[in-house]
């Protein structure tokens, strides 16, 4: 398994310029012909509306085969707030796509997590 790995941030935060990750994988197994590959891109804005907010977009590929005809795709946006000390809040949206021959899968979904530190 390789995997290379970046990160930057801007040295003001509430900017429109985010902070940024970045990933790439490739993965052999041995005594097998397929080798896997994976990305990502995540983005990050911190105190955008209030103190302590972030908003997020990440979007990759999951590991898969080199030699398959297929190309997943994932994704998620968020928000995150604190409406006190104690709470955080993260409405989040996510999807997942792929196509293997004629068969198509696409999946979207929405979370709600919440937080509370004592």
């Amino acid at each position: 398994n390789y995997g290379l790995r970046a990160y930057w941030r801007p040295e003001e935060s509430g900017t429109v310029v985010p902070e940024v990750s970045l990933g790439y994988d490739v993965s052999q197994v041995q005594d097998q012909d397929a080798d896997t590959n994976a990305y990502f891109v995540g983005m990050t804005w911190k105190d955008m509306f209030q103190a302590s907010d972030k908003i997020g977009l990440a979007f990759g590929s999951p590991q898969s085969t080199t030699v398959e005809a297929e190309d997943p795709f994932t994704w998620e946006a968020y928000y995150s707030f604190k409406p006190n000390d104690s709470m955080e809040v993260r409405p989040s949206v996510f999807g997942y796509s792929s196509a293997r021959g004629t068969a198509e899968r696409d999946y979207t979904g929405v979370v709600l997590e919440t937080t509370f530190k004592f």
